[in-house]
């Protein structure tokens, strides 16, 4: 077995652990995994709707590849808006850094995200 299948594999155990039993705990993230359903109190309207609400889980994760939207010379909101899709909130490192599972899409994994 190649280290992506086994990668593939861990992820898809991840995502079960994660939703069916691992609801909140220690981290990473620095501040630990959230429960299920439980958002930050800074969260804008549309990080509630979609995280505590699952609305968005079955829409595509649109991203490939590392973006950073600051360097963009014109703000896109709409795609900005886009990275609530195909993830599950799991926490917090502070300071606008937060941890998502990607579920759907093209890629399953962890990622960062600097909100």
């Amino acid at each position: 077995m190649t280290i992506t299948v086994l990668l593939q594999v861990w992820l898809v155990d991840y995502k079960l652990f994660i939703q069916h039993i691992g609801n909140g705990g220690d981290g990473p993230p620095e501040y630990g995994i959230k429960h299920l359903m439980t958002g930050e109190s800074w969260w804008l309207n549309k990080q509630r709707s979609a995280w505590l609400t699952f609305e968005n889980i079955k829409i595509p994760f649109p991203f490939s590849k590392q973006w950073i939207w600051e360097d963009d010379e014109v703000i896109n909101v709409e795609l900005q808006d886009r990275i609530l899709d195909g993830n599950i909130y799991l926490g917090t490192d502070g300071c606008k850094i937060d941890w998502t599972l990607i579920v759907s899409g093209g890629t399953a994994r962890v990622c960062l995200a600097n909100n």
